[in-house]
């Protein structure tokens, strides 16, 4: 083979990476960052919302011992996180017992009764979807040692009809660890459980412990640094369509 030939070869070799690269760039998956772990506490799929705008909802709720909510069900599926105490639940007749950093979902179909039989108030989590037009739910006929104070509650859109997931996350940073730049699938609540992070958009914010922050689908981050003196840890619900 001469060596005009070979070198033709070496150019259109040459050529053909290069195209690969540009019409195949990086997945948007891969995404740089340094000091996270990611677990995942719950992922369900669930339908029953419409087409349209609908409410995201993050509520403290603190179940103190001997307290107890009696059978009922919700106007929409949501997760729960318990952040501290023992809970027994029982869902359609079932008893299961929930300590603190599990997760577990409710949907409207669901009955389902609660009841703190430990010694220490059990402290929950609580995220819900909520269409805003009428819901059908039961209301508990008796409740006792409960308190609940709604932490953030959001407007959105864009959810279409049929089966999506919702999606329970602990991302943990280590000091001085960042996520590059990415985007979300769906719209979601955060909780900063510990330590503080800042997030760059077109802006830079700042959250720290116990505070809340929605995200809409689509939100371009540029950059998410956690707190450079002690890890940061992160609850993350999110809602998507069920194909993705």
């Amino acid at each position: 083979m001469s060596k005009q030939i070979v070198t033709q070869l070496m150019v259109l070799n040459v050529f053909l990476s290069l195209w690969i690269l540009s019409v195949n760039p990086r997945s948007a998956d891969a995404v740089e960052a340094q000091g996270v772990s990611r677990q995942v506490l719950l992922e369900a799929v669930v339908d029953g919302l419409t087409e349209g705008k609908y409410k995201m909802r993050a509520v403290e709720m603190t179940v103190e011992p001997g307290g107890f909510m009696s059978e009922h069900t919700h106007g929409g599926p949501g997760a729960r996180y318990i952040i501290s105490g023992t809970l027994t639940s029982k869902e359609d007749g079932q008893t299961k017992t929930y300590t603190a950093g599990q997760a577990f979902a409710e949907t409207p179909q669901v009955h389902h009764s609660y009841k703190n039989e430990g010694k220490d108030p059990v402290k929950i989590l609580v995220f819900e979807i909520l269409p805003l037009g009428e819901t059908k739910t039961q209301a508990a006929q008796e409740k006792k040692g409960i308190t609940s104070k709604t932490m953030l509650e959001q407007e959105v859109d864009g959810l279409t009809a049929g089966k999506y997931k919702m999606i329970l996350v602990s991302l943990k940073i280590a000091p001085g660890g960042f996520i590059g730049e990415h985007t979300h699938q769906g719209p979601g609540i955060r909780w900063v459980a510990s330590g503080s992070l800042s997030i760059t958009t077109g802006k830079t914010d700042t959250y720290k412990e116990g505070q809340y922050y929605f995200e809409p689908a689509g939100t371009h981050m540029a950059r998410v640094e956690g707190d450079k003196n002690k890890e940061t840890q992160l609850i993350l619900f999110e809602v998507r369509p069920a194909d993705k």
